[in-house]
């Protein structure tokens, strides 16, 4: 899209009997963090687009039975 490359990253789980699907999408490939880029794509910002699914599965699960 937009001449850009996307990830998009589904975490998918069952608890308490509840299904659980986080979808997380962010441009760039999943494993490649450009370093030499500043200010709004620093390689802290490009990280964190890439834990974020991961955050919001862990906050997702502890908020079952709550």
């Amino acid at each position: 899209m937009n001449g850009q490359t996307y990830t998009t990253q589904l975490y998918a789980t069952v608890k308490g009997g509840w299904m659980i699907e986080i979808r997380a999408t962010f441009v760039g490939l999943p494993n490649a963090v450009d370093a030499s880029r500043e200010g709004a794509n620093s390689a802290v910002d490009e990280m964190g687009d890439r834990l974020m699914g991961v955050r919001a599965m862990m906050d997702a699960l502890g908020s079952i039975g709550q």
